[in-house]
């Protein structure tokens, strides 16, 4: 198997415009079962690409890939292609569900499946697969937010897709309930071996769900890597503030070393002179034994419960914030030492 045929989606060079540019040349792949997450803000083109991919909208230039056949571009016979939304095998959950109120469950699941299927054992089936088992014959509003997202789910997986979209699936449930909600539907794509691509704006969501996160920017994929290097080694400032929270400090680097207001640190970046450092809360220990320190005076505090952040005035009048256990916590006002745990990441300022 070549490794464009292992390919769920391939998505080359793709331009798409409306008053202006929205995708600018966006380059995606997807490869088969695995869960993709668009994360960007708003109007960087995430769901303007999920709506070319499934084709509601026409591209202007570049190449659609779907289970390995072209479905949008140009074919072999120099011809514009576009082959209509309903022969793509593209299973899609929009954001609300959108179930038809007057159907029952299971007829809604069935809706998108042959007639000559809709009585058949399919419905049922993908129903157990997300959890739903015996709930075909109830109506939509009988069943809770989190179960008709669910439903919605069980409806795309039906006809056997080669790809499954969902645009933003969990916003519209309360922050209790997205969280077990998504990970119901990630594990019932998991079941079904599906290929799937996420759009979300939501950082923890990419980060906890998808095998791969792309971050796209201004109409492009900036990087697109499993989620521990996104967060880790992100390709550049932008994707480093824009995923997770970031303290960005002014450093001097050379030969893998770097100094910081918040001391000297070790990096794998080649990058030399006046820096920018990215540091994580996270990495920020109080009163480490083993570590370098500096003075720190904590300006304010913000507890959790299971942690606490802790905003830090260092020597210069800089400031930082450390995520630390929630307990014992210094007084606001205290002097404390503060040093930094691992690598640094840094970039040229």
């Amino acid at each position: 198997m070549t490794a464009q045929s292992a390919l769920a989606l391939r998505v080359r060079g793709v331009h798409k415009s409306y008053a202006a540019p929205v995708l600018t040349g966006l380059d995606l792949d997807v490869p088969v079962g695995s869960l993709v997450a668009l994360l960007g803000p708003s109007g960087c083109g995430k769901t303007t690409l999920l709506r070319v991919v499934a084709g509601f909208e026409r591209l202007e230039a570049g190449t659609v890939e779907v289970g390995g056949q072209l479905v949008a571009g140009c074919s072999e016979t120099g011809r514009d292609r576009h082959v209509a939304p309903e022969r793509r095998r593209v299973g899609i959950v929009p954001q609300e569900g959108a179930l038809f109120p007057h159907l029952s469950v299971h007829d809604n699941v069935a809706f998108g499946l042959p007639r000559a299927s809709r009585r058949g054992p399919r419905p049922e089936e993908v129903l157990e697969l997300v959890g739903l088992t015996g709930l075909g014959a109830r109506m939509p509003h009988e069943l809770s937010g989190g179960q008709q997202q669910r439903v919605a789910v069980a409806r795309a997986l039906a006809p056997n897709p080669s790809l499954v979209l969902l645009d933003e699936p969990f916003s519209a449930l309360d922050a209790g309930l997205r969280a077990t909600v998504r990970a119901e539907v990630r594990a019932s794509l998991c079941a079904a071996g599906a290929s799937a691509v996420l759009v979300t704006h939501d950082q923890q969501e990419a980060l906890s769900v998808a095998d791969i996160v792309a971050v796209v920017r201004d109409g492009r994929v900036v990087q697109a890597a499993d989620p521990w290097s996104v967060y880790a080694h992100p390709a550049d400032l932008g994707v480093a503030t824009f995923v997770g929270e970031t303290i960005v400090l002014p450093g001097r680097a050379a030969a893998g070393a770097v100094s910081s207001p918040l001391g000297a640190h070790t990096t794998s970046s080649p990058a030399g002179g006046e820096v920018a450092v990215v540091v994580r809360p996270e990495q920020l220990e109080i009163g480490p034994a083993d570590l370098p320190c500096v003075d720190a005076v904590v300006a304010a505090r913000e507890f959790y419960g299971h942690d606490a952040l802790l905003r830090l005035s260092l020597p210069g009048g800089t400031t930082a914030t450390a995520r630390t256990p929630g307990h014992p916590l210094p007084e606001v006002g205290a002097r404390v030492r503060v040093g930094v745990r691992g690598p640094v990441v840094v970039f040229p300022a």
